[in-house]
This record gives structure tokens, C-alpha cells and sequence, in this order.
């Protein structure tokens, strides 16, 4: 080149693979992939840590149920659980979607709280009654040592005590004598019931709550030998798994 040809100016950086603007734009690039790496990171963080505490607000809001004094109508739990749901969803703040998704968690456990009870509602027996005749299936037969047992009935008919107010299961202590029942039999025998009992002094255990959700309406114990009337063959499936497990 010779002196007299002059130099393009200023000079085309974009025929050089190495040019400024080819790092600028290429380092540009990595940022930005980096950059939306780092988003991607933090929020699957972030629905982890919000998985984990999911559980944590689903057993508060069971909590909360057994907690109150008064039982709900069931349509609470399910306003709560589907208004929290929507407003989680709908949420745009980075707080207050999280937040939304734990209440919405807490009533999903209110909710199953309510729905357990309801599954399991039965009359319970108001008070003292016997002695009557008892004929029911046999859920439960435990033998207990000094000549005793512990039998659990269902499907009962209970003199003097209309259906509606019968309860779904009744616990008896009974002696050894008689035919020994197994679960599935239907037996008869007289007995004296009564209510569950109520906790003794603020704070004590709530038997009558245990017994409430095992759908035991009623407690007693037996005045005569227990009768066998028929065998298994109406029970259900969970009557014969109870009767091979009395047979291991």
C-alpha cells in the first residue's frame, strides 16, 4: 500500500472475528444466560423450600380443627380451601404467593379434618343402659389373660335402642365361656352399656374422642356367655383379614 492510499476510518470491526463488538455482544450473551440461569435456580429453590413446608401448614390446619370448640359445617373447609387456592394462583407478588400456597395447604388439613369426622359420625350412646340383649358381628375378639376378653361389635341390634340411635360399634369386656367368636361371626349375648367416658379433669386424654373415630359408640360388659349364631359367610373382606390375623 502506498502512501498515498488512505486508511478506511474509523476501521470496520465487523469483518473481525475478534473485533470489540463481537466480545461486546458475545460476553452480553453470556450474561444473559447466566442471568436467566440464576432466575431458573432460585425459583426451583424456592418451590423446594415451599414443598417442604407444605406438609408443616397441611398438619397446622389439622391442629386448628381439632383445636376448635365448636364443629364447622363442612362447607367452611371447602370455601377456605378453594379461595386460598385461587388467590395462590393468582397472585403476582413473590411474598404473597407462597404465603397463599401454605394457607391453602392449612385448609386443605382443616378440610380433611372435617371430612374424617363426617366419615366416621355415629350415634353414641347417651346413657346407661342394660341389661340388654346384643347381637352384632364380630370385629375384634381379643383374649386377655385371668379368663377375659375384649370383643368388638358392629352391625349391631341393640333391645330397647331404636336404629337411629344405635350405635355403629360397641366394646365388651366378656368372660372366655361360650363359644369363642371370631371376626366375621354374628353373635348374641346380654350386657350392660355405657357412654364413653369423658376426660376426667381439663387437659387429660380424650378417650371418648379415641373411641369416636373408631366409630365405638358405646362401652360394656357382658352378663352372659357369648352365643354364636352364624359364621363369616356375610362378612366383608375386613372381617376375614381380621380373622387371619387372630389365627397367627
Amino acid at each position: 500500500m502506498g502512501r498515498g492510499d488512505s486508511l478506511p476510518y474509523p476501521p470496520d470491526e465487523s469483518k473481525s472475528s475478534g473485533g470489540i463488538r463481537g466480545k461486546k455482544l458475545s460476553s452480553g450473551e453470556n450474561a444473559g444466560a447466566s442471568g436467566a440461569a440464576r432466575v431458573v435456580g432460585e425459583a426451583i429453590l424456592s418451590s423446594i423450600r415451599l414443598s417442604l413446608w407444605l406438609p408443616v401448614a397441611f398438619g397446622a390446619g389439622i391442629a386448628m380443627y381439632f383445636a376448635l370448640p365448636v364443629e364447622l359445617p363442612l362447607v367452611v373447609g371447602v370455601v377456605a380451601v378453594a379461595g386460598t387456592a385461587l388467590l395462590a394462583l393468582t397472585a403476582r407478588s413473590t411474598v404473597a404467593g407462597p404465603l397463599l400456597v401454605l394457607c391453602s395447604g392449612a385448609a386443605a388439613g382443616f378440610l380433611a379434618g372435617q371430612l374424617r369426622t363426617h366419615q366416621v359420625d355415629a350415634p353414641i350412646l347417651e346413657k346407661r343402659l342394660g341389661p340388654v340383649t346384643v347381637e352384632g358381628r364380630v370385629i375384634r375378639w381379643e383374649e386377655e389373660q385371668q379368663g377375659f376378653g375384649r370383643l368388638i361389635l358392629g352391625a349391631l341390634t341393640v333391645e330397647r335402642l331404636g336404629k337411629e340411635h344405635t350405635p355403629a360399634r360397641v366394646r365388651l369386656i366378656v368372660r372366655t365361656g361360650g363359644d369363642k367368636p371370631w371376626p366375621g361371626d354374628r353373635v348374641r349375648l346380654r350386657a350392660i352399656l355405657e357412654p364413653p367416658p369423658t376426660p376426667s379433669f381439663p387437659g387429660d386424654f380424650d378417650f371418648a374422642r379415641k373411641l369416636y373415630f373408631e366409630r365405638i359408640g358405646a362401652l360394656g360388659f357382658a352378663i352372659s356367655p357369648v352365643q354364636r349364631i352364624s359364621g363369616d359367610a356375610g362378612a366383608g373382606a375386613a372381617a376375614k383379614i381380621e380373622s387371619l390375623r387372630a389365627l397367627i
